[in-house]
C-alpha cells in the first residue's frame, strides 16, 4: 500500500477511465503533489484487521477503476475529515498495539500515522493505492 496526503486545489486529477496507464500516471501526480508520502508493507483482512482493511477498501473510489484480484479498489480517497478519523483509529491502535504485525508491522503503522499526521497538518485528504 502507498498512501499519499495531498491537497486536491494543487492537483487537477485526469480521469483515469479505468486503464492502468492513467491510474499509474494519476499516481506519479500524487507523488509530485503529496506534503507527504510513504510505501507500506501489510496485509489486509476484513476480520483480522478490520481499521486497515476499512481504510483501503471503504474510500470513495474517485475512478471507478476495475478492482484489484481480491476486490478491493486500486485506488481509493479520504477527504480530509474521513483522513483525521483514520488518524484517531490508528494512533488508538498504535498506542493499544491492536493491529496483528502480521497485517501491519508497528514501524509501518508509525509510518502511516505521520503521513495521516502529514495529512492533517496540511487540511488534507489521502489517496491510497493497492499494490495487489
Amino acid at each position: 500500500m502507498t498512501v499519499y496526503a495531498c491537497d486536491l486545489s494543487r492537483i487537477d486529477p485526469p480521469d483515469a477511465g479505468g486503464g492502468e496507464p492513467a491510474l499509474q500516471a494519476f499516481r506519479q501526480v500524487c507523488e509530485a503533489a503529496a506534503v507527504a508520502h510513504a510505501g507500506i508493507e501489510m496485509y489486509y483482512d476484513d476480520a483480522e484487521a478490520p481499521l486497515l482493511y476499512d481504510f483501503i477498501t471503504d474510500g470513495a473510489d474517485p475512478f471507478a477503476v476495475p478492482r484489484t484480484p481480491s476486490g478491493a479498489p486500486w485506488v481509493t480517497w479520504h477527504d480530509p475529515a474521513g483522513a483525521a478519523g483514520y488518524l484517531a483509529g490508528f494512533r488508538q491502535a498504535s498506542d493499544e498495539e491492536s493491529i496483528d504485525p502480521t497485517y501491519l508491522r508497528p514501524e509501518e503503522l508509525d509510518t502511516l500515522v505521520e503521513v495521516l499526521a502529514a495529512a492533517q497538518a496540511h487540511g488534507a485528504g489521502v489517496f491510497v493505492f493497492v499494490e495487489d
